[in-house]
């Protein structure tokens, strides 16, 4: 993660702390229907739904998707672009996976701490300075 990255960390993780409630995180809630549709996702106040790290991104970076469908802007494309990591990359499972979120009673407050953890880090995965006792068992 480059520091432009970083620093877009650091906004989704503010932007989370301070206007996402903890009924308005799920990192285990995807937007796609039982036919594996993507869900269009109005907008923050008026849909009443909730989402993970990445699907709050747009709104914390002000991103302005027109149209989203499966074909456009994915949020693989988005966690790449932004934040400098691919889906399977070991900071991506940190950050972005649904693997660790059952092991947290409070998922919003764990991904805060995960991001910081990244951030104080610089990026650097060997510096994280948290209890991953769950991290270690998804990785292996």
């Amino acid at each position: 993660m480059n520091k432009r990255q970083l620093k877009n960390l650091a906004k989704l993780t503010d932007f989370i702390e301070q206007n996402i409630k903890d009924k308005q995180f799920d990192m285990e809630t995807y937007r796609k229907n039982n036919e594996n549709e993507v869900v269009k996702f109005k907008g923050l106040n008026d849909c009443g739904t909730i989402g993970c790290a990445l699907g709050w991104a747009p709104f914390a970076l002000s991103i302005i998707w027109v149209e989203y469908n499966s074909d456009a802007f994915s949020f693989n494309d988005l966690s790449d672009k932004k934040f400098g990591v691919t889906m399977g990359d070991e900071e991506w499972v940190y950050l972005f996976s649904s693997l660790w979120a059952g092991k947290h009673k409070n998922q919003r407050k764990a991904f805060i701490n995960r991001a910081r953890a990244l951030i104080e880090a610089e990026g650097d995965m060997d510096r994280v300075n948290v209890q991953m006792k769950d991290f270690k068992d998804i990785m292996g």
